[in-house]
This record gives C-alpha cells, structure tokens and sequence, in this order.
C-alpha cells in the first residue's frame, strides 16, 4: 500500500496518483533503492571498520591508546550507519518530519567522516579508495531518503 504524502489516504501500491486527492504519490522503487544503498553503505562501514581493527589488535598489544584509535576512525560510522539502517527498515513512506533532521545529520556526519578520512595525508591512495564510496552513499542515502519526508498537508 501506498499512502498518499498529502491527505493520508492508502492507495494500491502501483498507483500513481492518490484516489482521493489526486496528489502524486512517493516512488516506492526509489525507496526500495534507499533501503539497498543504506544496507550496501553498511556493509562497506563494517569492512572498513574491520580493516582497521586489524590495527586495533596490534595497537592493543603494547599501546595504551588503542581505544582511541578506534573512536577516532570508524566506530562513530559504523554505528550512525547501524542507526539509519534499521530506521529505514522500520519506516513505510511517508516519512515522519523527524526523518528529515535524521536524514541531513546522516549526510554531514557520514560525509564528514569520510573527507576527514580523506584529508588525513597519510592515507593516501588508500583513503579515496574506502571513503570516496562511502562519501558518495551517504549522500545519496540521505537525498533519497529526505524525498519521502512528509510534505505539509495541504488543505483543500
């Protein structure tokens, strides 16, 4: 069931326009294709978090700063990334108004991670290569996702 952004009315899911009030309804393959980024952006904060708790381990064996290290890199992200995930799993379309706050601090946390990552010099290469594509999902994540927040309703 689709249900229409404008007055709330449920309509069949491969309706375009609502029944009701004729107002255009929410593309459910778009939200489909937010809920596959949102996973695969996941995925890709685990990987990276693992790479980089390799470093942990060895860290943990004679360093005292190993917690550090972990916050510092990829912990934040994974868990926002955890967070948003199952929040996407959990809402229908339309989105609440509170999505759209979540959406945009999902974008400039995800996206802030990832070029503080890429900034830090002494990554080089291997920087754009784990953070250019988690910099690209996060922002697409949030746009998509930002597109099914609840519009104010119009009166007729």
């Amino acid at each position: 069931m689709a249900v229409c952004p404008n007055c709330g009315a449920e309509n069949p899911s491969k309706s375009k326009w609502c029944g009701k009030c004729g107002n255009t309804l929410p593309d459910m393959s778009k939200w489909s294709l937010c809920r596959i980024l949102s996973g695969v952006y996941l995925f890709l904060c685990f990987l990276t978090f693992a790479r980089n708790f390799g470093y942990i381990v060895y860290l943990f064996s004679g360093d005292s700063h190993w917690l550090s290290f972990l916050v510092e890199f990829n912990a934040p992200r994974l868990i926002i990334a955890s967070v948003w995930f199952v929040l996407l799993l959990i809402a229908k379309p339309p989105l609440k108004k509170q999505y759209k706050v979540l959406g945009i601090l999902f974008i400039l946390l995800g996206s802030g991670i990832s070029l503080w990552h890429i900034s830090m010099k002494s990554w080089g290469y291997s920087a754009l290569a784990f953070e250019l594509p988690l910099l690209m999902l996060a922002i697409v994540c949030g746009i998509l996702a930002l597109g099914f927040v609840q519009k104010e309703r119009k009166e007729p």
